[in-house]
């Protein structure tokens, strides 16, 4: 049967509805350490009593706050296609760009959901290819930026002592690169003697892929992050990437998730995108380890979209559906 690593957040920060996506599936919460505006704690008493009705063990997931460059902005902004916006005056970057960034680079923010390209220097003129709304803390991508950015901030390693502290099952660590990265954590761990949590790594930059055998052979799982992921590689290359990240994994023998984006059109949907039902059911004959973001933490109905996802794992098994559509032919 499927596992579901579902996202703490507004919509499901409630016994009664953590109890009903228990009996849908779930069995891991997610702790987003970018998105926490709840209690922790009270998150955590409220799966013991859930542990305790059911029998059963639901694990917990803290995701670190990774090192990412953010955009620092006043306010929102709607930008269009073809909109000028000068860097360090309309909005800047919250790390040094000034020595690395240079004519024609692009900047992905937001998820590459808002794109921008360099078309000027002193100062950094800048030319929307996108249209969307500009958020203040919102990520920043750029080859050029990431490659100075420290593997663990000061609010990273703040939230990896936390997860140790509290002694939760998992950490996902954010923006891996080298298997060194999850060795850092494993020294951190050291400080903490009686403490059981695990280290997943999260395979979402170039470099991680690049040394994804060293870094699977010192990690205890494995989480293809396709949100970030899909912003370092071409989004035509994420399905093959995909492929290749859970075919290594489990080659290892060890835990796979698939993250984030399945059904993301049902946070205020009823029914989900084609496109979506066949993304999931791919996803499915590779892991039955799948972990939902905003689906679970602030959809409308959390809980017919996990209904949704059981309706179709049913399905994977192709002998069935050659059935059904024998019997839809008879």
């Amino acid at each position: 049967m499927p596992e579901y690593i579902c996202t703490m957040g507004p919509s499901i920060y409630n016994f009664n509805k953590l109890l009903e996506l228990y009996n849908l599936g779930l069995r891991a919460i997610r702790f987003n350490m970018s998105h926490i505006d709840y209690d922790m704690d009270e998150v955590l008493r409220m799966i013991d009593e859930i542990k305790k009705i059911s029998g059963e063990q639901i694990e917990t997931m803290l995701d670190t706050c990774s090192s990412e460059a953010r955009i620092q902005i006043a306010e929102s902004k709607e930008v269009f296609i073809g909109d000028i916006m000068v860097l360090g005056i309309d909005f800047t970057i919250d790390v040094p760009y000034q020595s690395v960034l240079s004519i024609n680079d692009i900047l992905q923010i937001d998820d590459g959901k808002i794109q921008f390209q360099i078309i000027g220097v002193e100062p950094f003129v800048l030319k929307s290819l996108t249209h969307g709304k500009l958020k203040n803390g919102a990520g920043v991508y750029s080859p050029k930026l990431s490659i100075n950015l420290p593997f663990l901030s000061e609010k990273g390693k703040e939230d990896i002592n936390l997860a140790f502290s509290k002694n939760l099952d998992w950490i996902a660590c954010s923006f891996v690169k080298t298997k060194e990265d999850v060795d850092e954590i494993r020294r951190m761990k050291q400080n903490y003697p009686e403490c059981r949590t695990k280290i997943m790594a999260k395979i979402e930059t170039v470099e991680a892929v690049q040394n994804l055998e060293e870094i699977i052979s010192v990690s205890d799982g494995i989480m293809i992050a396709r949100g970030d992921l899909a912003v370092a590689f071409p989004i035509h290359e994420i399905a093959a990437l995909q492929d290749y990240i859970a075919n290594k994994a489990k080659a290892a023998l060890i835990p796979l998730v698939i993250g984030t984006g399945f059904l993301r059109s049902m946070k205020k949907n009823s029914i989900p995108e084609r496109s979506e039902v066949t993304d999931l059911y791919h996803a499915f004959k590779l892991s039955h380890k799948i972990m939902f973001s905003g689906e679970t933490a602030i959809a409308d109905n959390p809980a017919h979209i996990l209904t949704t996802v059981n309706d179709i794992f049913k399905t994977v098994d192709s002998f069935k559906i050659y059935e059904l559509i024998k019997c839809s032919r008879n």
